[in-house]
């Protein structure tokens, strides 16, 4: 296993929790990497103010009330957009690369950002012809 997420009503239960994990990773000799982390979750208090940390997971930011995703994996989206904008034809490699950033952008509270940044510069029907049209040939 490589990432766990566990959840509680506080700091000291959360700690008595992770100290049964260790013991019994332990009896299977295996251990916990150092850098693990025990914070409190993203929330908004009385005031309005958002306070704690969203939980950073497989490239999604994880809020109390949204889901977004990271600003890199953003960035390179559009990046792969404007420069595929700029492309006489679209490679089958491109089509994949925008078509799996899009899963990203519909799994995510990101819909407007796809709209404003990726939308004007891809055409996503074409992506998936080509794909398509690619697989069809390889099968031939």
């Amino acid at each position: 296993m490589d990432d766990i997420v566990i959840f509680g009503r506080n700091k000291k239960e959360l700690h008595k929790n992770f100290e049964r994990i260790k013991e019994y990773l332990a009896s299977l000799d295996l251990e916990v990497k150092s850098n693990y982390q025990v914070f409190r979750f993203d929330y908004i208090d009385k005031n309005g103010k958002r306070r704690g940390r969203p939980i950073d997971f497989m490239g999604f930011k994880f809020y109390r009330d949204k889901t977004t995703i990271r600003a890199k994996i953003f960035l390179r989206a559009i990046r792969k957009a404007r420069k595929m904008k700029q492309k006489k034809i679209v490679t089958w490699y491109d089509a994949c690369q925008i078509l799996s950033y899009m899963g990203w952008f519909k799994t995510t509270d990101t819909y407007k950002a796809f709209k404003k940044y990726i939308e004007p510069n891809v055409n996503i029907k074409l992506c998936r012809k080509r794909i398509s049209n690619h697989f069809k040939k390889r099968k031939e």
